[in-house]
């Protein structure tokens, strides 16, 4: 539980979202944070983070040569798949067409249910036709 405390050195704590200075200052994560996800072209000084920033960030990487990755803020995993299908939607409407395809095997289990919800709640299939699409999804035990 949480509290604040007016003028006190913990009041301006809202005001930062990253713990460390470096991380404060970096234009990359303040650029994520402001404008949402982002390709690494689209990115100050591209997709360097120092081990500190990294803590923060995340990339969602296409599987395939000539795809665009698109890197975010952890949490917000959600508008990071719809960038990533704006970006890749050609690329990844044919590998939802092969049985086996490199985009099922290599997202994480989260990030392939977000990414077929996404592509089935945008209109770019349908309920029937994503049916096809479906996978165990793994346990962490395993």
């Amino acid at each position: 539980m949480g509290f604040y405390i007016h003028n006190s050195p913990l009041s301006s704590v809202k005001e930062r979202p990253f713990p460390y200075t470096r991380s404060r200052n970096s234009k990359q994560l303040m650029a994520l944070r402001e404008d949402g996800p982002a390709p690494t072209d689209e990115l100050p000084k591209g997709g360097r983070f120092t081990p500190q920033q990294r803590r923060f960030a995340n990339t969602i990487a296409a599987p395939w040569s000539g795809g665009t990755s698109v890197w975010y803020l952890q949490g917000d995993e959600r508008r990071a798949i719809r960038r990533f299908i704006d970006l890749n939607e050609d690329k990844i409407r044919n590998a939802l067409a092969k049985k086996n395809s490199t985009l099922s095997a290599r997202f994480e289990d989260t990030l392939w249910v977000i990414l077929c919800q996404e592509w089935l709640w945008s209109g770019k299939m349908t309920d029937k036709e994503m049916e096809k699409y479906r996978r165990n999804v793994r346990d962490r035990d395993d």
